[in-house]
């Protein structure tokens, strides 16, 4: 269905809004008019009928076309706006074009007015539409803002030239430079990657990146690129780069996604080194109870061996006291204490107990 248009008309003469009508009459454009001779009537119209279309003399004897393009302009921007005209300087077109109208018809000119109407339409859905993917797009931007400045990692957009084109706010933390001092320059200054084997700054930082297949592998410990900042501090990142693809065969750049991880690092290695200590202490409680039970006989047989001979010690004692009793009138006597004597039995008795003695010393060392 045909869209039925609104025209509000502010003519200097009442034959002039008939023959506009008889102008704009097609069945490919319904309207309903209405014409207004004061600026009050034109005001109230304004705001209750609120026309699509105005067409208006540039010089009414009550207002001019300025006063009305202007007047209009404050609720409904997007109105299309014509002045009739007979003649006019190209100062006051200027004026008129600046102040939004759509078109300048000379009144000798009216019956190409549909036509005029029809193109300026055109123009103006393509301006809307213009305008309205423009708002979709701000829009867009914002929440992209938005959310890149919320996450957590840093983000840095590199066109395929080598500018830096977004840079986040984790990124001007990670490393030191601001967003004003990042985009726009190159890569290699900014990302400044410093090679595993030389300790040297990379010339082309995103090569080396992508060389290990676009990603940072965490459980890689070379595979963790070191970022000098502004201040030539020292940080492990982690994390993923990536071609912005127009298409399957080209791209446009990359977005690089990283964070730092030399804290996480740290923390991971003294984990490590704590986990160590503690294998390393159980390890040594094993040992130590592997030696404490042996050595635990050991005394259990010391303190045993000790007190046997002791027992064995005196009754040696007694017995000898008692062949020597009676070896002058025994023979067998005589024979048993030379062969004690043979045997350095008295010296065996001191030396024995000292050897316990030192065992259990030894023992007090171990344990």
């Amino acid at each position: 269905m045909t869209q039925l248009y609104r025209v509000l008309n502010i003519l200097g003469f009442e034959n002039e809004e008939s023959i506009i009508a008889g102008e704009l009459d097609n069945e490919n454009f319904r309207f309903v008019s209405v014409c207004v001779d004061s600026i009050d009537a034109f005001k109230r119209s304004i705001t209750e009928f609120k026309p699509d279309l105005v067409i208006t003399d540039y010089l009414h004897k009550n207002f001019d076309g300025i006063t009305a393009i202007t007047e209009t302009k404050k609720t409904f921007p997007d109105t299309l706006f014509f002045i009739l005209t007979e003649t006019i300087s190209e100062f006051e077109a200027i004026e008129c074009i600046k102040a939004g109208v759509s078109n300048i018809i000379n009144k000798d000119q009216i019956s190409s007015i549909l036509m005029i109407v029809q193109e300026a339409q055109k123009y103006q859905q393509a301006r809307q539409e213009k305008r309205q993917v423009e708002e979709q797009l701000a829009r867009e931007r914002e929440i992209l803002s938005i959310s890149l400045a919320s996450i957590g990692e840093a983000i840095v957009t590199i066109s395929l030239s080598g500018e830096i084109v977004l840079f986040n706010n984790a990124a001007q933390q990670i490393t030191e430079y601001s967003k004003l001092e990042a985009v726009g320059k190159p890569a290699k200054e900014i990302l400044r990657i410093l090679d595993e084997k030389t300790n040297q700054i990379l010339e082309d930082p995103i090569s080396h990146l992508l060389e290990i297949d676009n990603t940072f592998d965490i459980n890689t410990v070379h595979h963790r690129p070191v970022l000098l900042t502004k201040t030539n501090k020292k940080l492990l990142i982690s994390g993923k780069i990536t071609p912005i693809r127009v298409d399957q065969q080209t791209h446009a750049g990359y977005v690089l996604v990283f964070d730092d991880v030399t804290e996480k690092e740290r923390l991971a290695a003294q984990s490590m080194l704590s986990s160590k200590m503690e294998s390393i202490g159980q390890l040594a409680a094993g040992i130590a109870h592997e030696i404490n039970t042996p050595i635990q006989y050991l005394g259990d047989n010391l303190h045993y061996v000790q007190h046997a001979l002791e027992t064995y010690i005196e009754v040696d004692q007694r017995q000898t006291q008692f062949l020597k009793s009676i070896a002058s009138t025994n023979q067998k006597a005589k024979e048993v204490l030379d062969f004690r004597n043979s045997q350095r039995i008295d010296n065996l008795n001191n030396e024995i107990p000292a050897a316990i003695a030192e065992s259990y010393e030894g023992l007090d060392r171990v344990r």
